[in-house]
């Protein structure tokens, strides 16, 4: 699919690029915006890869909600993110995430996981119960470490 670079609204260092049904993430976004942005918001779209993240060195908030990442998800050095929702993707196995996470996300302080089939939650999935939260946390905690 082509890459409309009117697509991209920026406010300051804010770089936002919702529902345009990407499936990557274009070069033009890494060589325009990569050294000034410290937020990326790419939800809503079709994303399966985020390996053009490579080129957003100071990044330190990314959303990713609402695409189509997965357990094979692999994020490039990203020393600065603190800040990473993931909500409404496709992760029903969060180890491989949080090995990665650990690696390379040294200042990660905050990561969403809401709406995946990894992160218990009673409200929306009626066979998990606090005891599936309460290991979901722990492992959160853990990977921190």
């Amino acid at each position: 699919m082509a890459h409309n670079e009117s697509a991209v609204v920026v406010n300051g260092s804010q770089v936002s690029c919702i529902g345009h049904d990407w499936e990557d993430i274009p070069d033009f976004l890494g060589a325009k915006y990569g050294e000034i942005a410290r937020r990326l918001d790419l939800s809503f779209n079709q994303m399966r890869s985020l390996t053009g993240l490579k080129a957003f060195s100071q990044l330190e908030e990314l959303i990713v909600d609402n695409n189509l990442l997965g357990n094979d998800l692999r994020l490039p050095r990203l020393p600065r993110l603190h800040t990473l929702t993931l909500n409404k993707n496709q992760f029903s196995d969060i180890e491989a995430l949080l090995e990665n996470l650990a690696e390379v996300t040294p200042a990660l302080e905050y990561l969403s996981l809401l709406g995946n089939e990894a992160c218990p939650n009673q409200l929306v999935s009626m066979d998990k119960d606090e005891d599936d939260y309460q290991r979901y946390r722990i492992n959160l905690q853990l990977s921190s470490l």
